[in-house]
């Protein structure tokens, strides 16, 4: 009994060894890229405080960090294995805890579909970007805080669907652990799930013992968050007036996350479709559902839904700035997720029984998942094909034959491909045809090759099929091991080789663009406490340089007086606007032109820039025309990567200069 036991472990760990594989591999990985490179320093300045010293934004969060957490974290394990090692390997136990959760999930709402069902959990969660809504996706190809809350809060999900009796114990030290890695999620879950277990009285879910133990461990939970964070939130609206702290906040720093106003029309259609996908989902397969889990469910996704909704009305008609702070729209993310998990025994159900066209149907809507207007098209043809076989069969009593299936899809794939031609600028017909023919090509092979390779599989001593099981898995890792080993072998990234595996999965830190290898350089010729006058928007140059930067676009602090510093040196560099509140009021409609100013701007500005600034360093596209003017301002070419340069002061090329004779 015991060896049965152990081996169904082991082939369950490997099964999820083998779906992380496969999503590192088919997803891809990256370090050191888009949002780390604004956290990264932040956590570089919190283990060594002579890094980053003339930079404002860094210094920040010496006084206000939400990112503690996360940092402690990332430094404890960087300080063992490294912080290449500690990114990559945080990322794959967030991704296996997310997968693992998941598949719980999907378990716990539909027990009897088919075990490879859970590789459509995979794809839909991989692929999907549609209706992101509070622009938090389900799944980035890079580590970040809030994935790793995420991921517990699936955790907890999986607890809480699946009846366990340890749950009242087990959510709350998720969620204290969410809080501590990211405060701001870990509130909004200690809320929410406070408010489930609670509510779950009333239906006699939950009991009052239970609910009273939840409570209390929670509460215990939480005080690693409250040491670690209240005392700094005492200063986070210190230095400005609330109503310019909320401009700045919720018009100038991050719009698209707090203010739904901002979010795209093709945004909303697609949350909505995701939605009425999971809720049809529910409802044509009623009966593959388990009730109780169903209930959970409900319990849990009614006052996200209720909160979504009084949260856009306090944001954005009553301008409450604590609401909008908090950020609550991130709990849009699970909920989706939870619409697309009521979808998986319909996708199933097509795949199994629904021929060629029904195949086909499902390849639709997994792709188009990548984007809004696509999934848009796909769920309306599916709710057609679905009202038109439910018309049929009220209405008629003759026998409906595949053909006419399939010329029913034809015709709706042909009207929303049409739509999309006119509608979509991001080529979703594309992924709409796409989706059906690889449906389609599926439904058509499987039959033929697939009784062969379940054959091969399962057939042999267990020995032998334990061996396959290895061999798939250890085939699902080798590119991403490759890439490994290829940075450690030339971590300067001088190899062909190198370059292009780094480019897909990079593990170490090995620079792979312009600017990257410009900020490389710019580390070796610049002193420490460099300031640099780069191009706003550039989010790469201050992580990968490990110098100082004006300012950033994509990096903003949060505490008010250091955001309206941030906000005006943002000001300065996008061309001086008469008034830094009218800037940020309108902020979203000029964006584009705004970033895009620094670089048009001729040689003299730049200078002025960084006489103003203090600026040591600029740097600069190959656009700029007046390179003799900089030159003639005491500047010149410190290093050159492709299209960008990096400007030193002459006395530190001269010096540079002496030093390398």
């Amino acid at each position: 009994m015991t060896s049965t036991v152990n081996t169904t472990r082991t082939a369950s760990t490997l099964r999820l060894a083998t779906a992380v594989g496969a999503v590192v591999t088919l997803g891809g990985y990256q370090s050191r890229v888009v949002d780390q490179c604004y956290r990264l320093p932040i956590v570089a300045r919190m283990n060594d405080q002579a890094l980053y010293t003339a930079d404002s934004f860094v210094r920040a969060f010496d006084t206000f960090n939400p990112h503690w957490g996360y940092g402690w974290l990332l430094n404890s394990l960087s300080a063992i294995i490294g912080l290449s090692a500690a990114l990559f390997g945080l990322y794959v136990a967030t991704l296996a805890l997310t997968l693992a959760s998941l598949w719980r999930i999907r378990r716990a709402f539909a027990p009897a579909l088919p075990p490879w069902s859970d590789w459509l959990v995979v794809a839909v969660f991989v692929l999907c970007r549609a209706g992101n809504i509070g622009t938090n996706h389900l799944w980035e190809d890079h580590l970040l805080d809030r994935q790793i809350g995420y991921a517990l809060l699936w955790f907890a999900l999986a607890e809480w669907l699946g009846g366990e009796r340890r749950r009242a114990w087990s959510i709350p030290l998720a969620i204290g652990l969410t809080a501590i890695a990211h405060p701001g999620l870990g509130v909004l879950a200690a809320a929410l799930w406070a408010g489930v277990f609670i509510a779950g009285l009333a239906i006699g879910e939950t009991h009052k013992r239970e609910t009273i133990r939840f409570i209390v461990i929670l509460a215990l939970a939480m005080v690693p968050w409250a040491v670690a964070y209240l005392p700094q939130s005492k200063v986070l609206a210190e230095g400005v007036d609330p109503a310019f702290f909320w401009s700045l906040a919720t018009e100038l720093q991050g719009p698209q996350h707090m203010r739904p106003v901002h979010w795209r029309e093709s945004q909303w259609w697609a949350a909505f479709a995701i939605l009425a996908a999971g809720l049809c989902g529910l409802a044509l397969n009623r009966r593959e559902f388990d009730r109780a889990a169903v209930i959970r469910a409900s319990l849990w996704a009614v006052p996200i839904v209720f909160g979504l909704a009084l949260a856009t009305v306090l944001v954005e008609i009553a301008h409450s700035l604590p609401v909008a702070m908090a950020q609550p729209f991130r709990l849009a993310t699970p909920l989706r997720g939870l619409c697309l998990i009521l979808l998986i025994p319909h996708l199933t159900g097509l795949i199994r029984f629904g021929g060629v066209t029904g195949a086909a149907r499902a390849g639709a809507l997994i792709l188009c998942l990548r984007g809004d207007r696509s999934f848009e098209a796909a769920v309306a043809v599916e709710l057609a094909l679905i009202g038109s076989s439910w018309i049929f069969c009220q209405f008629t009593n003759l026998e409906r034959k595949p053909g006419y299936d399939l010329a029913a899809l034809a015709i709706a794939g042909i009207l929303a491909s049409w739509w999309l031609i006119r509608n979509d600028t991001a080529d979703g017909e594309v992924l709409l045809i796409g989706g059906y023919l690889t449906g389609a090509a599926f439904a058509l092979i499987v039959p033929r090759i697939g009784p062969r390779i379940e054959m091969r599989f399962s057939s042999g001593p267990t020995g032998d099929r334990n061996a396959r099981a290895w061999r798939i898995c250890a085939y699902a890792w080798a590119i991403p091991l490759a890439s490994a080993i290829a940075g450690t072998a030339d971590p300067a990234g001088d190899s062909s080789i190198c370059r292009t595996l780094a480019g897909r999965w990079r593990i170490q830190e090995i620079p792979t663009s312009d600017v990257e290898r410009l900020a490389v350089a710019a580390r070796e010729i610049l002193p420490a406490d460099a300031l640099v006058l780069a191009p706003p928007r550039d989010k790469a140059f201050r992580h990968w340089s490990r110098r100082s930067v004006v300012v950033n676009v994509a990096g903003s602090p949060y505490q008010a007086k250091a955001l309206a510093d941030w906000a005006e040196r943002l000001r300065i560099v996008a061309g001086e606007p008469a008034d830094l509140a009218d800037f940020a009021r309108h902020w979203p409609e000029n964006r584009v032109a705004w970033e895009t100013h620094y670089e048009k701007a001729p040689a003299t500005q730049l200078d002025a820039w960084a006489t103003r600034f203090g600026a040591t360093a600029i740097v600069t596209r190959d656009t700029l025309a007046e390179e003799d003017s900089l030159r003639s301002r005491g500047w010149g070419i410190a290093a050159r990567q492709g299209s960008w340069s990096l400007w030193s002061t002459r006395s530190e090329v001269m010096a540079r200069s002496g030093r390398t004779r």
